[in-house]
């Protein structure tokens, strides 16, 4: 029988489904800001890009240490798109180019209710939507929970699609093919 050589997205899947491969799967966590640190990056400068560009930081970390898996986030908005980051004082705020501001607004992920121009916090912060100004939910009744859900919270896969939150998935996914396994992580249950 001829011996093929298993890649890494074979090695993956088959611990996934608890088969022997020829080694054990490297699958660090990665989607949080050491990403970027690690790159020599900044990321209250470096992580509020679109897709395309958040995409040359996974795809730069993946080449320096060749685990077996891309461990990507949600990824970035399209309103990110030529938006600036500038320091008033100590602080950093994103300011968001002014024709995507319309689409800002709607997106009930990051921005629900909040500033055109945010300060930067810290990165799990805002990943998080603690950014997003929700009025708190009533939990007296399950509708007013199911209101305050379809209001706020809720997003199709379509609907998070449009808004360029998996664009980086799709060009690391057309770059990398069956090479290595690609999972997304969205830190939200309702999303």
């Amino acid at each position: 029988m001829e011996n093929i050589r298993e890649n890494s997205k074979d090695i993956f899947l088959k611990a996934l489904k608890l088969e022997k491969a020829s080694r054990l799967p490297v699958a660090p966590h990665w989607w949080g800001i050491y990403k970027y640190e690690v790159l020599g990056l900044d990321f209250k400068r470096d992580a509020w890009r679109e897709g395309e560009r958040i995409a040359k930081i996974y795809k730069a970390f993946y080449e320096k240490f060749k685990p077996d898996w891309f461990h990507l986030h949600i990824g970035t908005p399209v309103y990110f798109k030529n938006s600036e980051i500038i320091k008033r004082g100590n602080k950093s705020y994103l300011i968001i180019d002014p024709s995507f501001r319309g689409i800002k607004k709607e997106d009930k992920y990051f921005s629900v209710n909040s500033p055109d121009d945010e300060e930067i916090v810290d990165f799990p912060d805002y990943l998080l939507g603690s950014r997003s100004y929700k009025p708190k939910v009533n939990l007296a009744n399950k509708s007013s929970i199911d209101e305050f859900v379809k209001k706020y919270i809720h997003m199709s896969a379509e609907y998070i699609d449009g808004l360029g939150y998996t664009e980086h998935v799709k060009i690391i996914s057309n770059e990398y093919r069956d090479e290595v396994l690609i999972a997304v992580h969205i830190p939200s249950a309702i999303c």
